[in-house]
């Protein structure tokens, strides 16, 4: 966990300190101040996104079995770690010429799949001829208790700011009267691919784009000053 104290200035942090004749006219002072707190997540599983071409169209689930094609790439990423499979979306067309008629089909394939099997699910995609890499979204844990200690972290941070605020005004501070809460990821969990990528160090691209992300807290205080 790491904490970034900073007073504010300007946008940050503010103050109003009236004059004893304001104060003794019904006016309040008062002191607002913003506490942050940040701490990197890293994803535990990921989904993928792989297009599959074929030259046949089956147009329900049996087609994970029955098309060749993805029923070769399920089964070497099966044998890599991949834990679920379901197909997304289709597409088919006939063409038909002098020497016959044929059928192109494309499936999109989503593979979910455990962060420890990342680098074999991708060299096995990689293998398939038929199959290319199109897109992956990381699934980050619901970590409640580091969110519930940032949040701990950024309003001792502006509580502390504004004690230290408050000695240098020489004035005493109330309770709070107002109390603000914001928490936020700095990315998307949503990670393109090069286009027609079909390469070893695919891994690489993905774990550098998006495996982790920063999620930041900020608490805004605001006291009475006495």
């Amino acid at each position: 966990m790491q904490s970034t104290k900073r007073v504010r200035s300007g946008a940050e942090a503010s103050s109003s300190h009236q004059p004893d004749d304001a104060a003794s006219s019904g006016e309040v002072d008062y002191l607002e101040v913003a506490g942050h707190a940040r701490f990197a997540i890293s994803a535990d599983a990921v989904c993928l996104t792989v297009r599959v071409e074929s030259g046949k169209l089956v147009a329900d689930a049996s087609a994970l079995e029955s098309v060749d094609e993805l029923a070769s790439l399920r089964n070497r990423l099966r044998e890599s770690g991949a834990s679920d499979f379901a197909i997304d979306e289709f597409e088919g067309r006939g063409k038909s010429g002098l020497l016959g008629s044929s059928t192109e089909a494309r499936y999109r394939v989503r593979i979910e799949c455990p962060m420890d099997s990342l680098s074999a699910i991708l060299l096995g995609v990689a293998k398939e001829k038929n199959a290319t890499l199109a897109g992956a979204t990381w699934r980050f844990p619901d970590d409640v208790e580091r969110l519930r200690e940032a949040t701990a972290d950024a309003a001792r941070d502006a509580r502390g700011d504004a004690a230290s605020l408050a000695t240098a005004l020489g004035v005493e501070l109330g309770v709070p009267h107002r109390v603000l809460h914001h928490q936020w990821a700095d990315d998307s969990s949503e990670g393109p691919v090069p286009r027609g990528s079909k390469t070893a160090s695919l891994e690489d691209q993905y774990v550098r784009l998006a495996a982790e992300r920063t999620i930041h807290t900020k608490v805004v205080l605001r006291y009475r000053m006495k």
